[in-house]
């Protein structure tokens, strides 16, 4: 990584901005240099673990209360992991939520066996939005509130896995730097 000519910046706080300095100062480096290597250090860690996971999400046929009127379908998550080493028993994530102009057109919901309360897992309705991955299998259910989703349901089921997706990749990542520091 030898052209630099892309500048990163951000705000931290001046607590923090000391405490990096005083790291700087302790390891006779310069700020950016240190920055460069913590940001390196990161993205190795982050492209590590996209190597080694995936997750399926799988969306069935309607389901439940809605069957009949075809507004609430099975939904399931699996991870998968390209290594024989790595397994994690529990792993908590926040659902996403799908909200156009305030509106919420679908929703996921865990089963009562996926929820799990933990910090900041209660959206701004009161909703509980925390879910848990146990031993790499999610599952739940998708509600349908418009008219247009309804008579076409595959219209938003792209979103819903993509979205589903990316929020338990992200939960699993950080599991595997934290569990890879401990």
């Amino acid at each position: 990584m030898t052209n630099k000519n892309v500048i990163v910046k951000a705000r931290v706080d001046s607590e923090l901005a000391e405490k990096f300095s005083l790291v700087c100062d302790f390891e006779d480096k310069k700020s950016s240099s240190l920055l460069r290597e913590l940001i390196e250090q990161y993205c190795l860690t982050h492209e590590e673990a996209l190597k080694q996971f995936d997750v399926k999400v799988d969306i069935g046929g309607a389901y439940g209360r809605g069957k009949d009127d075809k507004d609430e379908f099975e939904i399931s998550a699996k991870l998968i992991s390209k290594s024989d080493g790595e397994a994690f028993h529990q792993v908590n994530f926040i659902l996403p939520e799908f909200r156009i102009n305030g509106v919420e057109r679908y929703r996921v919901d865990s089963f009562y066996y996926h929820r799990e309360n933990f910090e900041g897992c209660i959206n701004e309705n009161g909703r509980l939005v925390g879910a848990k991955l146990t031993d790499g299998i999610w599952k739940g259910a998708v509600f349908l509130y418009t008219q247009v989703d309804i008579e076409d349901p595959t219209s938003c089921f792209a979103d819903i896995k993509a979205q589903l997706r990316n929020r338990i990749m992200s939960a699993v990542i950080k599991s595997y730097v934290n569990n890879r520091k401990a």
